[in-house]
């Protein structure tokens, strides 16, 4: 409780603080910095910067959204539905949204560790698929 007494604490000591104040400036630089990044690993997909809304959460913000940016993925080889699903099964499970046939990132939900180990995974994913497609798997 008495970190709580100091905003400045307060936002160095809980995540979901630096997220809920982090600039969009910032974000914006995040998302398209890892978009960069998964477009370097030559993903199987189309791979852009968006701007969405992040949602703070129920109890007693259940409406509050804030301006954010994402990295939209289209995967070339398999459904969206398969792509999140294979997400959701990763060794670091991702938990992406799911919005008019298009995988989101929200930038401002991420760590600052989540591009380089997303991207990593992501690029895992797709060998994986093409060892399975090579082998009749």
């Amino acid at each position: 409780l008495q970190v709580y007494l100091s905003e400045e604490k307060a936002i160095q000591n809980f995540p979901v603080l630096q997220m809920i104040t982090k600039p969009l400036e910032e974000v914006t630089r995040d998302a398209r910095a890892m978009s960069r990044m998964m477009k370097r690993v030559g993903l199987p997909a189309k791979i852009e910067v968006v701007p969405c809304e992040s949602q703070i959460g129920g109890g007693s913000l259940p409406l509050e959204r804030l301006k954010s940016m994402a990295v939209a993925i289209h995967p070339e080889k398999i459904s969206v539905a398969e792509l999140e699903e294979r997400m959701r099964h990763l060794p670091v499970p991702i938990i992406p949204r799911t919005v008019n046939d298009t995988i989101l990132l929200d930038m401002r939900t991420l760590d600052k560790s989540a591009p380089k180990l997303v991207t990593q995974q992501l690029k895992e994913l797709d060998v994986l698929e093409e060892i399975s497609l090579i082998e009749g798997r």
